[in-house]
């Protein structure tokens, strides 16, 4: 069979005026608080296995009712198979939130089935019709969505929502709904339009639904069914659309999630009314529902039933570490909680880290010792520096004092060539291969005095009592000296160069 893409109907609209169907009544005056539900002799807190919290009840007079509310909040509590379980309107309530502010219930799967050997269609009025209307239940669009089953044929719903207001609301009619074809293979897990299956978004503010199956349907499937159902239990398998089985999972019947409030009224408007506030616990709080109306929850840090006096109680925080996680020690205060490290360790990113050893911490000492090791290579280059340009300028100063006794002759060049020497070693780099300072200028101040006294020369005797008796030799290639450098004789030759 050719593949044909669904034909889908959605949201064909007719407004009508209506009556406030959720208006509550006057206030009859001053009203006292009536005393908290649970408390109430004869009104059980649970039915069967599911707990029912105030503000709703079993039996009459057990759930909220006048000034607080005009809805009804009482369920039904019936025996089936052996047990019992809560009812309303005729719907099996299998949960309710305080917190979250929702319930859920089981409603009617409806089916339409092809008889092969007769070539009738049975159960083509199994149709299911849900109202809340004037309850405070919500159909939620959040969580649900609208699922058909079936090959090529027409099954849809009409779904009526309301946009309330104080006095007068409009009524909105809308239809949806879906013919899916079987042209390609089904799979499970995949909700395909192509695939014998589609899945409709709920409309927004529902509180009444009937779906229908068009009399034109084809019998290329045994069934078709269509319901409103909690996305997260809905997974299709590709049986579904050829069979009853996706009915007899169910047993017939798919869980639907719902909102809940206690009036129409927003958190300002039902403020100013203290008789019909039904946030009564010391510690709650008024929470407005997006579609219209409030409801309460206890304020952070507190948990219990916010409907009931002094309902709402400290959350000991420090016995669920899970939800309130602490790495150390937890102290519980109202509302709230502390965590702290134990002795020794220190919170850093909500972790305890032990502390450092060291009374100092490590990066400090290493960043101290490697300070200390760049300073002494500063201080030893800033004097290798220093000392050789103050030998540069003692250098330049004795050939200005001294040029004129220093002509460049024939006689003279070799007191010259001793004099290049004499500087060449004290430029070197090296502390061992020069000569001190005092060393220089005993030498220089003895070739002065040869130089003043040329005949000296011609006669070793006066030369030897006119140069001293200084054991300092210099000759071409070396310099004898037993002076060791270190950064104390660097800091002496600064000193001598003042």
């Amino acid at each position: 069979m050719a593949s044909r893409p669904p034909l889908l109907l959605q949201y064909s609209s007719l407004l009508l005026l209506c009556l406030a169907v959720s208006a509550p009544p006057a206030a009859a005056g001053n009203v006292p608080a009536p005393v908290a539900a649970v408390s109430k002799p004869g009104c059980p807190t649970k039915c069967g296995a599911v707990d029912i919290p105030f503000p709703f009840g079993i039996g009459e007079h057990c759930g909220l009712e006048a000034p607080y509310t005009n809805y009804p909040f009482k369920f039904d509590c019936k025996p089936v198979d052996g047990t019992s379980k809560p009812f309303f309107r005729g719907m099996e309530v299998t949960k309710i939130s305080m917190e979250d502010g929702k319930a859920w219930m089981k409603m009617n799967i409806s089916k339409n089935c092809y008889n092969q050997s007769t070539g009738t269609r049975e159960d083509n009025t199994n149709t299911t019709s849900v109202s809340f209307s004037r309850s405070p239940f919500w159909i939620s669009d959040r969580d649900n969505k609208i699922i058909v089953i079936g090959c090529e044929t027409f099954s849809y719903m009409q779904i009526n929502n309301v946009s309330k207001t104080t006095l007068t609301c409009e009524l909105e009619v809308v239809l949806t709904g879906c013919v899916p074809s079987c042209g390609n293979d089904p799979k499970d897990g995949i909700c395909s339009g192509e695939a014998g299956c589609c899945k409709l978004d709920f409309p927004n503010g529902t509180w009444y639904y009937s779906t229908y199956f068009s009399k034109r349907n084809n019998n290329s499937s045994p069934c078709s069914f269509i319901t409103v159902m909690e996305t997260t239990t809905f997974n299709f398998n590709k049986n579904y659309f050829n069979s009853t089985t996706f009915y007899d999972t169910y047993n017939g019947l798919a869980k639907v999630s719902l909102d809940w409030i206690i009036t129409m009224d927003s958190c300002d408007r039902v403020k100013r009314n203290t008789t019909s506030y039904a946030c009564i616990s010391g510690k709650s709080r008024c929470v407005d529902d997006p579609k219209g109306g409030y409801r309460c929850k206890c304020s952070d840090g507190y948990e219990g039933n916010p409907y009931v006096k002094d309902g709402c109680k400290d959350i000991n925080e420090c016995l669920n570490n899970a939800t309130y996680p602490c790495p150390g020690i937890c102290k519980n205060t109202l509302g709230n909680f502390t965590c702290s490290c134990y002795p020794g360790n220190y919170m850093m990113n909500g972790i305890c880290i032990p502390n450092q050893k060291s009374g100092f911490p490590k990066n400090l000492v290493i960043g101290a010792s490697v300070g200390a090791v760049l300073l002494v290579i500063i201080v030893t280059y800033a004097c290798f520096i220093r000392e050789k340009r103050m030998l540069q300028y003692v250098k330049r100063r004795y050939f200005r004092q001294h040029g004129d006794d220093l002509i460049m002759t024939g006689d003279n060049l070799e007191f010259l060539e001793e004099i290049a020497e004499l500087a060449k070693q004290c430029l070197e780099m090296s502390g061992e291969n020069r000569p001190l300072m005092k060393e220089v200028a005993d030498k220089l101040d003895r070739l002065r005095k040869v130089m003043q006294h040329p005949w000296a020369q011609q006669n070793p005797e006066e030369m030897e009592s006119l140069l001293g008796d200084s054991s300092y030799e210099i000759n071409n290639s070396t310099v004898e000296n037993t002076g060791n450098f270190s950064i104390n004789s660097e800091l002496q030759c600064l000193e001598s160069g003042r």
